[in-house]
């Protein structure tokens, strides 16, 4: 059996003891769940109380047959080897792996192989000068084996067959993750199932020192500049962690842009039972000091789609996704969101990217769903936007109001008016964290009904989809820049073109049929094409000239109004789909070609 008595105190152990329960198949291993000097009575401390979990594990499964493995800290190295540390890093300093055994070695632990995995091996046939009760209960067969910093490169050190998990894809990630949530609806723990399972606290502690610290720390530094493979070896590691916890890391790149995002999800291994505790991505390279999160995506409709979408166009840094709906548990504590309800991964990695990005900037933008009996006296505002300290912080507030505006969305600020009384920013399980953070702030988006069906996804409207497919008329999925650019823009006659675009809002506007078919009917010289875009998940209807150029492209269900206006005579290839791509990402009504425009 592998032991790590301590590993939120010494993680590379904990690592060394996954990499090894991995590939040696040991028997069993036990790690113990608590900081040995959390508490002043050592409570805590598996090493030396005798009533942890973790020793009564050890009574009933050690026979005789245990590995500990542990790493230096300060804690230990003066007894060891007489060294104090003050001064100097342990690296610098510890370099010799030394082994410590208890009257005879283990069974079935092979000397060779750990001489093998380490560079300097001291083998002492002694125990160590350290205090231990698993050790002291047992009579013989128990060895100690503390690895030094150069040998923890050769011990953890993952074969080919442990590569990063990496998707290439030709959509954006807000279309990606758009399609996940529509295709893993199982993932997200639905009302009254009580299939929500909070983690405990050692749990999070693991994810807190060993998977989270690491990886936010590689994002703020190493690929702060973008995507390096040299750090992927680290990213195993860090996913190998995750993976024994139910969860993985993996990379996406979008072909397109050559966007890189690490997400951390759960591991869809069969041996996993889901615990709905949330997807979270992280853009690798610049990023905006925003963190977008979706605290209810079930309860409040397609606040989801509105976060994706909105942490693609602003540039933010982090996505977080909760993975449950606040009333899956009876008991209340699947909302991740209530003050009450601190303890799960949605809320850990919350405080520990506010705590591990110091006293730089961040603005955390939580989506919210106004309800459909909400009204605003004098105001036709799309969204309502609130902040924990009050709209104080003029860049991140000026970035998140433009990208709302890019929409065409219209905003209302709460700043105290009785119209707006009860949509502050509430205290929650977030906002209680900023007190303790620097340089930090959480603003709401409220979210009218009518704004958030907007940006539902396109694909699975399956009646629009039959309508188009009952006049006979092709749908598809596919990157709106890259057909058009493929098929070419065109321009269309002035007057054409406004009959179209008449045409096309009322179909929009009513959702019937038959302004479909009088398209078709009166405009025979035309092709009408309904395609849903790979990237933003929008609708639209292109409409093609005799030679399959694009003359026109509706938005079937746009957030503004403007119309893009386009010449394509005048344009290249590649700044035509850059134009349709700004065209898509502002959610505009109509592209046409400015030939058409009277």
């Amino acid at each position: 059996m592998v032991q790590v008595p301590a590993p939120l105190d010494e993680s590379a152990a904990a690592e060394a003891g996954l990499w090894m329960f991995v590939q040696d198949r040991p028997r069993a291993l036990a790690m113990a769940g608590s900081r040995r000097f959390a508490s002043a009575d050592g409570a805590g401390d598996a090493l030396l109380n005798p009533a942890t979990v973790f020793q009564a594990f050890h009574r009933t499964f050690a026979d005789d047959n245990v590995l500990q493995l542990r790493n230096y800290i300060q804690a230990n190295l003066r007894p060891l080897l007489g060294l104090r540390t003050e001064g100097l890093s342990l690296e610098a300093r510890v370099q010799q792996s030394m082994l410590w055994i208890k009257q005879s070695l283990p069974e079935g632990l092979n000397l060779r192989g750990i001489k093998e995995r380490t560079e300097q091996l001291q083998v002492n046939w002694r125990p160590s000068p350290l205090n231990n009760r698993q050790r002291d209960a047992v009579a013989g067969g128990f060895a100690e084996l503390f690895i030094g910093a150069g040998d923890l490169r050769r011990w953890i050190a993952y074969s080919d067959h442990y590569r990063l998990q990496t998707q290439l894809q030709n959509e954006r990630i807000d279309g990606y993750l758009q399609r996940w949530l529509s295709d893993n609806k199982t993932l997200i723990a639905r009302a009254g199932t009580n299939a929500f399972q909070a983690p405990d606290l050692g749990t999070l502690a693991f994810f807190d020192q060993l998977v989270l610290k690491p990886l936010f720390e590689l994002i703020h530094s190493d690929l702060r500049q973008g995507w390096e493979p040299r750090f992927e070896p680290q990213l195993v590691r860090l996913s190998v962690l995750a993976q024994s916890q139910g969860y993985r890391i993996s990379r996406y790149q979008h072909i397109e842009t050559q966007a890189n995002y690490l997400i951390l999800e759960p591991d869809p291994g069969l041996d996993n039972p889901a615990r709905y505790w949330g997807v979270y991505v992280f853009r690798v390279g610049q990023a905006a000091p925003l963190m977008v999160q979706v605290p209810r995506p079930l309860y409040e409709l397609n606040t989801f789609e509105f976060g994706a979408t909105f942490f693609e166009e602003s540039g933010a840094r982090t996505l977080m996704i909760a993975g449950t709906h606040p009333y899956a548990n009876a008991d209340g504590r699947a909302d991740v969101a209530h003050p009450a309800n601190q303890q799960n991964l949605f809320n850990l990695v919350h405080q520990v990217w506010q705590r591990e990005s110091g006293s730089a900037p961040m603005e955390t933008v939580q989506m919210r769903g106004l309800g459909d009996s909400w009204t605003l006296a004098n105001s036709a505002a799309d969204v309502v936007v609130s902040s924990y300290y009050g709209l104080d912080n003029q860049p991140r507030r000026a970035l998140i109001e433009s990208t709302l505006g890019q929409f065409g969305l219209t905003v209302a600020r709460v700043q105290g008016d009785l119209s707006t009384l009860g949509y502050e920013t509430p205290l929650n399980a977030q906002s209680l964290y900023l007190r303790l953070a620097d340089n930090k702030d959480l603003t709401s988006l409220w979210l009218t009904p009518d704004t958030r069906r907007l940006f539902r996804s396109g694909e699975n409207d399956r009646q629009q989809e039959s309508q188009f497919k009952a006049l006979g008329l092709p749908s598809e999925l596919a990157s709106l820049p890259g057909y058009i650019r493929r098929q070419g823009l065109a321009n269309l006659a002035p007057g054409q073109a406004q009959e179209l675009m008449a045409t096309l809002a009322d179909y929009r506007r009513s959702g019937n049929i038959s302004f479909l078919r009088t398209l078709v009917s009166e405009h025979r010289s035309l092709a009408f094409r309904h395609l849903v875009d790979l990237n933003s998940q929008q609708a639209f209807v292109l409409v093609q000239n005799a030679a399959s150029q694009v003359v026109a492209v509706a938005n079937l269900q746009p957030s503004n109004e403007e119309r893009a206006l386009i010449n394509g005579d005048r344009v290249g290839a590649a700044e035509l789909a850059d134009a349709v791509r700004q065209f898509s990402s502002r959610r505009q009504a109509f592209l046409i070609g400015r030939g058409a425009e009277p």
